[in-house]
């Protein structure tokens, strides 16, 4: 999916609220079924993980963090995986985008396709790409 308008449209806001990370002042935002306006922070963040992939525009990846600790950290979060399947996840993830090598560093360069598998579902759907 793609989002596209002018500068000030709401294109950041939209995706904000169909993520949960923002919350309406009125009315709901409900997304395949799930009421977002009514999560708290910790549920609307297991929710993301399970559901759907962003890419930020400034990458939000932790700079204290390998290419592969970067990958593993959702799934930490999500609890959907023990420690050695998150490891192998994010190994073969990384592979998919070419960062195999790298694993262990996170150059300029990579950022972005470490955080396109950072934010990838576990459903095995496409992500969502969004710059806003």
């Amino acid at each position: 999916m793609a989002v596209i308008g002018k500068s000030g449209s709401g294109k950041s806001t939209l995706l904000n609220m169909m993520a949960a990370i923002d919350h309406p002042t009125s009315g709901e935002v409900w997304v395949n079924g799930s009421a977002l306006h009514r999560f708290s922070e910790g549920q609307a963040a297991v929710w993301r993980g399970r559901n759907l992939g962003l890419v930020f525009q400034f990458f939000q990846l932790l700079p204290t963090l390998t290419a592969i600790e970067n990958v593993m950290l959702p799934m930490d979060f999500c609890d959907l995986y023990t420690d050695s399947e998150c490891e192998q996840r994010a190994q073969y993830l990384l592979r998919l985008v070419g960062l195999e090598r790298r694993v262990k560093k996170l150059p300029a360069h990579s950022r972005r396709r470490a955080t396109t598998r950072r934010y990838r579902p576990r459903t095995g759907q496409r992500s969502a790409a969004a710059s806003g």
